[in-house]
């Protein structure tokens, strides 16, 4: 999981809110979804239609639903009472508004990729929850006129626009906004127009093509949170003493920006920053000088094609949150332990390089110093755990899905502050011969829970454990059956969630 405000979810979000149950961002901002049921009638026939929570249908979807069953459901949509999540990508949606305008705890509607869709009749404003939009990829759209009237709207969602929608900088509600992959826009005219939008707190403005930023946007006084990502070309020795004006920014969101090595010198004058994304730039040692002097609490390097943690690593000693995943280093400097606040760290390998963390002893021992709450190695490539793991003695959340390991040291047990771990398809590839031809196919082994419901009886406190994709087949009974009972009070996620 990849955002810069990792820390913050880790102050004042159970474990619970910010794992990852379906759709992460989703479940961070709104718990109540955690538990959601989807609708999905061909394959749970038997769910009731009143306690489906989270809806989702897409054009891509009619690989296992005919279009009669997707018509049928919905045509239920009405009947859904405790809808909090609605998805219709791809659909045309100026039809079913009316079945929907009565859905009184409606909090999110996704429309993307809806490029039949023009404007909104006035009826939208019955939806008096909804507080989310995803409109991107609504190339079409003309007219928001009527989303005035949604007062509870906070979140818009923008992309592959032509043109500015009539009403967009009249939202005075909105309090995030994303307008992304929209080079053509009158963008001075745009963001001076946001300047009457006082709450406006978040702007996504990646992938637009920007060389300067667009005039104005140093006057956005409440902004907080800036993504620039994908726009590489910006003057950044210019544009950075602009946005030192924004008194009130705290994240600013780089990725893919700096291709070319140095760091502008004008970012260390943002003394405001508490968060920086520099994910997938290209590292050079020379970046830690400057962004030693923000004094960050959250700091994106992943992807950053960095083949060493450098020795001076503990300069940046204010962190809480640092994200190092997806880089080809194989070992944590010594120093590393100097980084005595940090709580969340993420060395997970999302690309599925060859390379990354080596997982040893001595890396515990580093990370054993440290109040760390969050691990993330998804993905790594190593087979077992370090004997030592039980060092982590303040761990809560834990990271292990798509390893290969096989196995558990006696010592995991010992992660008595573990509340939520993540063991999706965990297990070892293995070779064998198929076929008339014998050729050589792949498989995963997966991993055998049964075989440590000793050591899950010892977690306490561990409140959920996802094992999707991880029972094998003509054991998947046994198996969730002896995590059960190692586990009664825990909330066991599997494929049939």
């Amino acid at each position: 999981m990849n955002t810069i405000l990792r820390q913050c979810l880790l102050l004042i979000l159970p474990v619970t809110v910010y794992s990852q149950y379906a759709d992460s961002r989703m479940l961070k901002c709104y718990p109540e979804l955690r538990y959601e049921t989807c609708y999905e009638p061909l394959r749970h026939p038997g769910v009731k239609t009143a306690e489906i929570k989270a809806l989702y249908f897409s054009n891509n979807d009619s690989y296992y639903w005919s279009k009669d069953t997707v018509k049928e459901a919905i045509e239920e949509i009405s009947r859904m009472s405790d809808l909090r999540y609605l998805k219709l990508s791809g659909i045309a949606f100026s039809g079913l508004l009316p079945k929907i305008i009565y859905l009184k705890y409606l909090r999110i509607l996704d429309l993307s990729d809806d490029t039949s869709l023009v404007t909104f009749s006035p009826e939208i404003s019955m939806l008096k929850s909804v507080i989310e939009m995803n409109l991107t990829g609504c190339s079409s759209l003309k007219d928001l006129r009527s989303l005035i009237a949604v007062d509870q709207l906070k979140v818009i969602k923008l992309s592959a626009l032509k043109s500015v929608p009539e009403g967009l900088p009249d939202l005075t509600q909105i309090e995030t906004l994303e307008i992304s992959s929209s080079p053509n826009l009158k963008w001075d005219e745009l963001v001076t127009g946001l300047q009457r939008c006082p709450k406006l707190k978040k702007l996504i403005l990646d992938g637009n093509g920007f060389t300067h930023l667009p005039k104005g946007i140093e006057k956005l006084n409440a902004l907080e949170e800036l993504s620039l990502n994908d726009n590489p070309n910006l003057d950044w020795e210019t544009e950075s003493r602009r946005l030192s004006d924004l008194r009130n920014l705290r994240i600013l969101h780089l990725s893919g920006d700096f291709s070319k090595g140095e760091l502008p010198g004008g970012l260390k004058e943002l003394k405001q920053l508490e968060g920086l994304d520099l994910s997938k730039c290209l590292y050079q040692d020379s970046w830690l000088k400057v962004i030693a002097q923000l004094k960050l609490r959250s700091l994106d390097l992943s992807g950053c094609q960095m083949v060493k943690v450098p020795e001076n690593i503990d300069m940046l000693d204010s962190l809480v949150t640092l994200m190092l995943g997806d880089n080809p280093f194989r070992t944590l400097p010594a120093s590393f332990r100097n980084l005595t606040r940090l709580c969340s760290l993420d060395l997970s390998n999302e690309t599925g390089s060859s390379s990354g963390i080596a997982l040893s002893r001595s890396t515990i021992n580093t990370l054993s110093d440290l109040p760390l709450k969050y691990l993330d190695l998804s993905n790594c490539h190593f087979t077992k755990l370090p004997s030592n793991i039980g060092k982590l003695k303040v761990l809560e959340e834990l990271w292990l899905d798509g390893t290969e390991i096989n196995k558990l040291p006696g010592s995991f047990s010992e992660l008595s502050s573990l509340r939520y771990l993540n063991m999706k398809q965990v297990g070892t590839w293995k070779l064998i011969k198929a076929g008339r031809t014998g050729e050589s196919m792949s498989f995963r082994e997966p991993f055998k829970f049964s075989e440590y419901s000793g050591t899950f009886q010892k977690l306490k406190k561990l409140e959920v454990v996802d094992i999707r994709g991880n029972l094998s087949f003509g054991d998947e009974e046994q198996e969730l059956k002896s995590l059960k009972i190692a586990l009664p009070h825990c909330k066991i996620i599997t494929d049939a969630h």
